[in-house]
């Protein structure tokens, strides 16, 4: 017959082990999350509000720099501003502009899928070839502890040149 002392103490390796898994299991995720990105390395680009500089983001039709400017508290989430940098001499007319948002991804609980929210906007404007063009992204629903991660992508179907005379 097994005592209650080693009933107790195997239940206590059991519990052990299943928390260094979930820990583990985190961990992977984070990894794998890192991992996919690198494997579309240009396809999106990701911030967090601390982030300086621009990113490299390619769409089917052309390579754009994106820059994050700035993030401000607005109606039940944020506004973001950025810029978008289309080095090339042509121009795209209306695009659209993927986001996904939540906390860091090093604090996903091991239950919850990242990202947490996600949207599209659509744009009607110009990006103008051989400039900044600036956007802003209202990011709602979201928290302060949700706006830790932002990943952007974006899709430009139609792109605008010059007719030779």
């Amino acid at each position: 017959m097994v005592r209650e002392s080693e009933l107790r103490a195997s239940e206590q390796r059991v519990t052990t082990k299943i928390t260094a898994l979930e820990s583990e299991l985190k961990t992977v995720r984070s990894r794998l999350y890192k991992l996919e990105a690198k494997g579309s390395q240009f396809q999106s680009v990701e911030f967090d509000p601390s982030s300086k500089g621009f990113q490299r983001l390619d769409t089917d039709d052309g390579t754009f720099l994106i820059s994050l400017q700035d993030i401000k508290p607005y109606a039940n989430g944020f506004r973001v501003s950025m810029s978008v940098g289309n080095p090339l001499g042509a121009d795209y007319s209306g695009f659209k502009v993927h986001a996904e948002w939540g906390t860091g991804i090093d604090k996903i609980a091991e239950n919850e899928e990242w990202p947490q929210h996600k949207n599209d906007f659509d744009f009607t404007e110009v990006l103008r070839g051989g400039t900044w063009n600036k956007i802003v992204l209202p990011l709602a629903p979201a928290k302060p502890e949700e706006i830790e991660y932002i990943s952007i992508s974006m899709d430009t179907p139609q792109v605008l040149l010059l007719r030779q005379r």
